[in-house]
């Protein structure tokens, strides 16, 4: 039997080049969960997962090159 030691409690997101972000996939989060999406502790982004993990921000997310920002699932 295989024990996970540590899960981290966010989905981190990295870009190599700029872009606009309307949109992230989490994978093994159910339905209705409200995400929220945060750059350096300041929340940037607020969405709710759909039924097949997607999280479609009511603000889109602009990114800059080697930027990134973290997903908390609540």
């Amino acid at each position: 039997m295989m024990c996970t030691l540590y899960v981290e409690p966010h989905f981190t997101f990295r870009f190599a080049e700029e872009r606009w972000i309307d949109r992230v996939h989490l994978t093994d989060v159910p339905a209705g969960k409200i995400a929220r999406a945060y750059r350096l502790e300041v929340c940037i982004a607020t969405g709710i997962t759909d039924e097949f993990g997607w999280v479609t921000f009511a603000e889109i997310v602009h990114v800059y090159a080697g930027d990134g920002f973290i997903v908390v699932v609540e």
